[in-house]
């Protein structure tokens, strides 16, 4: 996959990037551009149907609502054009916004982040620390609900799909979650994380070529709109 041979600090340039540039969409054609710049994102950083259905899901439900709520209160009549061609704008910009961040998310590694803030922004080695293990148990939280779901059908403790199994499940989720927590900071704090004032990493942080294709991505992200805005 591409996104993983950038460098994750690169990964949050570009989403940053393309989201200062939905700023200058307010037509149809700089819409429509910066949403098909989007989609083609979806083969640099392409994992599994599933996995990406996942991302891009609640970002597509929050365009198709926000999309809805203009149309309807846009006060102009609903059965015209117009009235929905606004209306698409305002949902489509919504996805030219959060969908690169959201697509090439699936790069970032949590560790390679930490180290990359630790050692290009010299963000403290705890603070550093701790933002890449709470990413990595973040993506765990999936499979950690899947288990404990799991684990009480077969055992039992409530009816299969009922409200009482995941209701119990995620109160068992949030407790394993600040126990996990808990042994986290002890095992910081036993390492030296809060008294350490210079630390080693495992990787280094390294700019490559990769990275500066992904700046470039990233600027025609942020100029597309404009220009297609210029062009119209």
């Amino acid at each position: 996959m591409a996104a993983d041979k950038l460098n994750p600090l690169t990964i949050l340039a570009i989403a940053a990037l393309a989201f200062a540039g939905s700023f200058g969409m307010h037509t149809l054609a700089p819409t429509l551009t910066g949403t098909i710049l989007t989609l083609m994102l979806i083969p640099l950083a392409w994992r599994t149907p599933a996995r990406l259905m996942a991302r891009l899901a609640p970002i597509v439900l929050a365009a198709l609502t926000i999309a809805w709520s203009a149309g309807i209160l846009s006060g102009r009549p609903l059965g015209e054009l117009s009235t929905w061609q606004s209306a698409g704008v305002e949902g489509l910009r919504i996805f030219a916004m959060v969908g690169p961040g959201a697509i090439l998310l699936e790069g970032l590694d949590p560790t390679r982040f930490g180290q990359a803030l630790a050692q290009k922004c010299r963000v403290p080695a705890r603070f550093a620390a701790a933002m890449s293990a709470g990413l990595a148990r973040l993506g765990h939280v999936f499979s950690q609900w899947g288990d404990i779901v799991f684990t009480r059908r077969i055992r039992g403790i409530q009816q299969r799909n009922s409200f009482a199994l995941y209701a119990g499940a995620t109160f068992a989720l949030l407790v394993s979650t600040l126990r996990g927590a808990e042994i986290q900071a002890l095992a910081m704090d036993a390492r030296g994380f809060a008294t350490a004032q210079r630390r080693t990493w495992v990787h280094s942080a390294h700019f490559t070529w990769h990275d500066a294709w992904g700046v470039g991505l990233g600027i025609v992200l942020l100029a597309a709109p404009i220009i297609a805005t210029l062009v119209a």
